[in-house]
């Protein structure tokens, strides 16, 4: 049995920690490896990481200090209570590892501190190049010296960890993103509850076009008004709504997109709903799911629209998603072209056949390459190999 040390740069609900958290629940039921995890932040995730196993925070909740311990802090050494030196100190504690296994190429100052603790590291790499540059030189430092095996959720990816970072093809292995949502049968948009998008004053016959994401400027929500301008108001007498998922973490940010849908004169027609706790239920009611993602490794959203037989129109170069449209999955258009994606848009929803056809590929290739207990396996094939063998840098 193998003991596993996970680092996850936080516990919030976007798409890396759900797969971290997807994969820890596959492994306690599915094996007999053990494991700890090391949050290097926190957020909404945490009470389930804790449901997973042993969790050690390498942050702290300044609200939650006793009085006796604020009172050691203000006489002690600085570096003593600084919370990843507290956290390295514990996982000394336990029994040795056999591998770090960091959940991002964001988690750079985790792995630094936490490398000795196994003679092997890997990092699993949901970013595309542009924006494992953004999280700083010395992060991705940290990352090229510590890490002996890198994981792409895709072949974009990898290309970029290879064309950009030089990293050699043998330290690559491509474990595509996955979903353990396993829908009974193919579902379509009429399954959905509609009392949902009642309360936004969108009407039962409405066609639904639907975007996800937590709103940084990378995942293209700023987009979404000048998409909607391309949009018809109506087809075939159904008016046509934009319906956008996602946590703002800047009220500024919400702010100023909704200026742009109110001098648009789109009002009415695009909605941002911000985070809920049901998305499943809410992406049960879109048409077509639209992903304006400029740069984007994998959006787990795009399976989850799969699963669900909703089709995916998304912009060439700009990540995985095109590498699960091709072949009839879903349509690419090329990047950043707003009046192509509308069009495709378009023709989807003006065309029951062709929506049909598209939404049926999706669901068969969600199905046939992206379930949990097919991606798994091999991954940890791929993790017991790794163990088996010298590290390499």
């Amino acid at each position: 049995m193998a003991r596993i040390l996970f680092i996850s740069h936080e516990a919030t609900r976007t798409g890396a920690v759900r797969l971290l958290l997807d994969m820890q629940h596959w492994l306690k039921k599915n094996s007999a490896h053990g494991f700890v995890t090391v949050l290097l932040r926190g957020g909404a995730a945490e009470a389930e990481f804790d449901s997973m196993g042993q969790v050690i925070r390498a942050y702290r909740d300044e609200n939650n200090i006793s009085l006796s311990q604020k009172i050691r802090k203000r006489f002690s050494s600085t570096s003593a209570w600084n919370p990843l030196n507290q956290a390295v100190s514990a996982v000394e504690r336990l029994p040795k590892f056999d591998l770090v296994y960091s959940n991002t190429m964001a988690s750079g100052r985790g792995l630094a501190a936490l490398r000795t603790s196994a003679p092997i590291a890997v990092t699993h790499a949901h970013e595309m190049a542009v924006l494992v540059k953004s999280y700083g030189a010395e992060n991705l430092a940290s990352i090229l010296l510590h890490t002996s095996h890198f994981i792409g959720v895709s072949r974009a990816v990898l290309d970029g960890l290879n064309k950009h970072f030089n990293i050699a093809t043998e330290r690559l292995s491509l474990v595509p993103g996955f979903s353990p949502f396993q829908p009974a049968n193919e579902m379509t948009p009429t399954s959905g509850d509609r009392s949902l998008i009642r309360k936004l004053g969108i009407p039962d016959s409405a066609l639904i076009v639907g975007a996800c994401g937590a709103a940084f400027q990378h995942k293209g929500y700023d987009l979404i008004p000048q998409l909607a301008l391309h949009l018809p108001i109506s087809i075939g007498g159904r008016p046509v709504h934009v319906v956008h998922l996602g946590a703002f973490r800047h009220e500024s940010d919400l702010d100023l997109v909704q200026r742009d849908v109110e001098l648009a004169g789109l009002q009415g027609r695009v909605h941002f709903v911000g985070e809920v706790s049901n998305p499943l239920d809410w992406m049960r009611l879109f048409n077509v799911h639209i992903l304006l993602s400029r740069v984007d490794s994998f959006p787990l959203v795009v399976l989850e629209a799969a699963s669900m037989s909703i089709p995916t129109v998304c912009f060439k170069s700009a990540g995985g998603a095109p590498e699960f449209c091709t072949d009839g999955a879903g349509i690419s258009v090329p990047y950043l072209d707003l009046h192509e994606a509308a069009t495709a848009v378009e023709r989807i929803l003006s065309d029951a056949g062709l929506a049909a056809s598209l939404g049926a590929a999706a669901h068969q290739r969600f199905m046939s390459r992206h379930q949990c207990d097919l991606v798994m396996p091999e991954w940890l094939k791929l993790i017991e190999h790794l163990i088996q063998v010298p590290a390499q840098h």
